[in-house]
């Protein structure tokens, strides 16, 4: 009798021994696992600083070499239409695209504005979206605050859209 209690007691011993293995190599991976997404998660961190660093030096760089000036290098002028535009008064329109937006725009962006216009229909509010390329004082974005007190009566709307 005292020899089955002892055998039953070493089968015992040794599958807890073997429980305890295969849990300690499953914590293990466990450990591992939480180790890899730890790095992960640090590099991605400093990789995050480094693009920040570098995108506040440029614009630190930006901002001193000309303080009076703004950068539009891929900034938009969006074109509106709202409800209080009338289509009988195209004419006018354009007559006044004509003589306001060279000061701030391409020829060549006019005509594509003045073409949209035209071809507008009653859904669409957006008239046009033209790439500003020219590097502008901020004087030229007070003129187009101007535009939007000229052509407020004619239902026309401009916005600069900074990216």
């Amino acid at each position: 009798m005292g020899d089955c209690i002892s055998i039953i007691l070493g089968v015992i011993s040794v599958i807890l021994a073997v429980y305890s293995i295969w849990l300690a190599c499953r914590y293990n991976k466990l450990g591992q696992k939480l180790e890899d997404d730890k790095k992960m998660i640090i590099q991605s961190i400093q990789d995050n600083m480094v693009y920040t660093t570098v995108l506040i030096r440029d614009i630190n760089e930006k901002m001193s070499h000309q303080p009076n000036k703004i950068r539009l290098h891929k900034d938009e002028l969006r074109i509106w239409r709202n409800s209080k535009y009338n289509p009988c008064k195209a004419s006018s329109v354009i007559d006044k695209l004509n003589k306001e937006l060279p000061s701030i725009l391409k020829p060549t962006y006019i005509d594509r504005v003045i073409g949209n216009l035209n071809l507008i229909d009653d859904s669409t509010t957006q008239i046009a979206v033209v790439t500003l390329r020219h590097q502008y004082n901020i004087n030229d974005i007070n003129r187009v605050k101007a535009l939007n007190t000229i052509f407020e009566e004619d239902g026309i709307a401009f916005d600069i859209l900074i990216s």
